[in-house]
């Protein structure tokens, strides 16, 4: 939900509060008022609804595979709310305390111990709920889109972002990468990233509070642009998706050179909205660059729309 490197999810509450005119939903503005923990602003987003499903879906998911294969699942007992979110504490706490082995966490050994784990449910219970844990009915599986075990839960979790917030002037879009290294036909490998291989989504946050606004699932030939790749490239495309629906507003795009171009600053002054970020002299439309400039020039092209200034960037080095 918060933009961050290194995830804390303590300072959410005090982003929000510290721009109290951008809550956009009541319950969430009655909720900030109570100065509620991480825990209740979590189960905000992640709505009773939400779980309510998750839950049935998981349930179902357990029957059906015991109905087919008797020793699976077997004496298991399908989990509630209480033991949900207990099950959600103890995966993000291995956030935290990171250990060899998922056996591990459930260790006695005096050197490896961490007893919250064992207290708070065994270790074949919690390895039953990772298990048995759907979003998704596997009977009906979606052959266009890749992301369709998340069933109503990927929409839902978009639309709560969308509604919580007014974003500011600014917006930021860039790429990140969902940390997974197991079997996955879309997994992405991105070496500049720190997990590396995951699963690639599309961001758009909001500059003041660091707040997600929208997310672009990446599913290669699949993934559900709001324009042809064609037009503007796939990552003036993947910015297109997730600014269309803030167009008319005035507000700024932030990108990097991967994103930008010409043809997409167009089609943004085509919506009232603006772009500001680097780009890569090869983009189509840009303009002829020649020579090496010299220390402190600068280069100024322009249109009657488009500016663009070409500069040396001077990184300086730490001894």
């Amino acid at each position: 939900m918060i933009w961050r490197k290194n995830t804390n999810f303590a300072p959410t509450v005090q982003q929000f509060i510290s721009y109290p005119s951008k809550v956009k939903d009541d319950q969430l503005q009655i909720l900030l008022k109570a100065n509620p923990s991480p825990l209740k602003l979590l189960q905000y987003f992640l709505d009773e609804t939400m779980v309510e499903e998750i839950i049935h879906e998981s349930a179902q998911y357990s029957e059906t595979i015991r109905t087919s294969y008797p020793n699976s699942f077997k004496n298991f007992k399908p989990f509630e709310k209480e033991e949900f979110w207990a099950f959600i504490g103890l995966n993000l706490l291995m956030g935290v305390v990171k250990k060899p082995t998922l056996k591990s966490y459930w260790s006695t050994n005096s050197i490896l111990t961490t007893p919250v784990f064992n207290e708070t449910m065994s270790r074949h219970r919690f390895e039953q709920i990772l298990r048995s844990l759907h979003m998704a009915d596997n009977r009906f599986p979606s052959k266009n889109d890749r992301f369709w075990k998340f069933g109503k839960f990927y929409p839902k979790i978009i639309e709560k972002f969308q509604n919580a917030l007014n974003p500011g002037k600014f917006l930021s879009v860039d790429e990140t990468l969902v940390g997974f290294k197991g079997r996955l036909s879309f997994k992405q490998y991105i070496p500049s990233k720190r997990c590396r291989f995951g699963a690639k989504f599309f961001v758009l946050v909001d500059h003041d509070t660091k707040f997600v606004v929208k997310l672009l699932a990446y599913q290669g030939k699949n993934t559900k642009y709001a324009i042809q790749p064609a037009e503007l490239g796939s990552g003036g495309a993947a910015a297109f998706s997730l600014i269309n629906e803030f167009f008319g507003r005035n507000h700024v795009l932030v990108t990097d050179s991967w994103f930008s171009s010409p043809n997409f600053a167009a089609k943004l002054l085509e919506n009232n909205t603006y772009l500001l970020g680097t780009v890569t002299k090869r983009r189509k439309n840009m303009p002829k660059m020649y020579g090496k400039l010299k220390k402190g020039e600068v280069e100024t092209f322009c249109t009657d729309q488009i500016l663009v200034e070409r500069y040396i960037q001077f990184i300086r080095k730490q001894v």
